[in-house]
């Protein structure tokens, strides 16, 4: 009988490479009070404080032209030793180094002091290099309201063209799962309940019990690229000696099944990316490590 997968996080339907600045390259120093003669962020009234990030070019894979590999990526903030912020963030806000210059954020969580956040930068040092990369965030404005989804620093335009869709997974499996791209590839649960929703990663994630659970999402253009990656976080058990889809594409006509791509955990719990062919045939790729052992992977094909 199958047993359940949990999937955590996110998984990405994207047209090109993906490359995520892990939280831990993130380095927040003690915040700055607003004073005059500095450079200083100011659209849409007072800031009164803000901190500099440091992302640590050791963290970052060395390629030929990090501007050009790395441009536009989220980036992923997490930070646990906030205050003066207004509920959900609202009033949080991401420059470049300069402080002045505004970049796209997602806001996915602030709580309590705790925040879970992407921005969109181009990532101009990597581990060949001997500086770092550097952003402000800007916060304390009661007045600051959360940005459009679709304007040029809300949360959509954090990730560009190239995602195809990005599910967070974090809400409660009763309601629509949200796509944070501008595709709007949102998702319905069924047979899923309030408990389904556990920690995960990053802000929560769905247990899917392997039989019935599932998310499913309509048909359209964006989900049908030429090329495709699609990523995940994922917890498997280790007794687990079953298929397990993580995400695929199916059409379903008069009760049958075509199915488009698949990207599975293997029986012998190895990870599967399968594409099919009209006529029945396949291409797919087989990786060699074992993912069902109770911990959390980041896989992707």
């Amino acid at each position: 009988m199958p047993k359940k997968i949990v999937i955590f996080f996110l998984f990405f339907l994207i047209l090109s490479f993906l490359f995520i600045v892990n939280n831990n390259i993130n380095n927040l120093k003690t915040p700055e009070v607003n004073a005059a003669g500095e450079d200083w962020y100011s659209n849409g009234g007072t800031w009164n404080y803000r901190k500099k990030i440091t992302i640590d070019h050791t963290k970052v894979a060395d390629v030929d032209n990090p501007s050009i590999a790395y441009a536009n990526f989220p980036v992923y903030i997490h930070t646990t030793d906030l205050s003066n912020i207004k509920e959900n963030g609202a009033d949080i806000r991401f420059t470049l180094a300069d402080g002045i210059t505004e970049i796209p954020r997602e806001i996915e969580k602030y709580n309590n002091g705790e925040l879970d956040a992407w921005v969109k930068l181009t990532l101009t040092k990597d581990s060949s290099d001997s500086t770092n990369d550097e952003i402000h965030m800007y916060y304390g404005n009661t007045n600051a309201i959360e940005p459009l989804s679709s304007s040029t620093y809300g949360s959509e335009n954090v990730w560009d063209d190239s995602f195809k869709m990005v599910q967070h997974m974090n809400e409660t499996p009763t309601s629509t799962t949200h796509d944070s791209t501008s595709n709007n590839n949102d998702g319905n649960a069924t047979s899923m309940d309030p408990i389904d929703q556990i920690t995960g990663q990053i802000n929560g994630s769905l247990d899917f019990n392997g039989l019935d659970d599932w998310i499913r999402i309509t048909n359209s253009v964006t989900l049908n690229p030429n090329y495709i990656t699609i990523s995940a976080w994922i917890k498997c058990p280790s007794d687990e000696l079953s298929i397990n889809s993580i995400v695929s594409k199916d059409y379903y006509e008069t009760g049958n099944i075509q199915r488009v791509w698949q990207f599975r955990k293997n029986a012998d719990d190895s990870l599967r990316l399968i594409v099919f062919k009209t006529d029945g045939e396949y291409k797919s790729i087989t990786g060699t490590s074992d993912i069902a052992d109770n911990s959390l992977h980041y896989v992707a094909g």
